[in-house]
C-alpha cells in the first residue's frame, strides 16, 4: 500500500482552500496522517479516504469526532483546533477565524465564550447567538462547538 506526494498535495490543497493561514493544515501533518492511516487501511484507496477525512476535520469547526482515525491524529491538527489540547483562548481564536463567519457572527461567537467578556456582553451575545441559531444562519457544527467551548470556559 502506497500513497504519492501528488495525492497528498491534492488533499492538502482541497482542505486548505479558502482557509486563513492560522487554520491551514501543514504538509508535514498530512504526511504524518498518511503514515498513521497505513495502520487503519487495507488498500491505498482506504488510506487516501482516511487522510481526506482527517484533512476535512482539520479545517472544519468541530469540537469532537467519532472517527477513531481522526481522533488518533488530533496532535496533528492546526494549533487552536477545538479537538486539540490547547487553551480556550486559542480555540476561540481558531473558531472565530473560520471563513464561513462574517464580522457580526464572529463578534457574537467570541463574546459568547470569551473569558474577557462581561456578564452583560455575554448575555447579549447568547441572545444574538440564539437568534442566529433560530434563523438557521449558523451550521450545526458551529452551534455544537460554541456550546462546548462555553462549557469548557465555564469550567475554567
Amino acid at each position: 500500500m502506497t500513497f504519492s506526494r501528488s495525492n497528498l498535495l491534492d488533499i492538502l490543497a482541497d482542505a486548505n482552500e479558502g482557509q486563513p493561514e492560522s487554520r491551514q493544515l501543514s504538509y508535514n501533518a498530512i504526511v504524518s496522517a498518511a503514515y498513521r492511516a497505513e495502520m487503519f487501511a487495507e488498500t491505498t484507496d482506504q488510506l487516501l479516504d482516511l487522510v481526506k477525512q482527517f484533512a476535512e476535520t482539520a479545517t472544519k469547526t468541530v469540537h469532537k469526532t467519532s472517527n477513531s482515525f481522526v481522533a488518533s491524529c488530533s496532535d496533528l491538527l492546526p494549533s487552536g483546533h477545538p479537538i486539540t489540547n490547547c487553551s480556550i483562548e486559542e480555540k476561540i481564536d481558531w473558531v472565530a477565524a473560520d471563513p464561513l463567519l462574517d464580522g457580526p457572527k464572529r463578534t457574537t461567537i467570541i463574546a459568547c465564550v470569551s473569558p474577557d467578556a462581561s456578564a452583560t456582553e455575554n448575555s447579549h451575545a447568547w441572545a444574538r447567538f440564539s437568534v442566529l441559531k433560530k434563523q438557521g444562519l449558523l451550521p450545526t457544527s458551529f452551534i455544537n462547538t460554541v456550546t462546548a467551548l462555553e462549557l469548557e470556559a465555564s469550567r475554567g
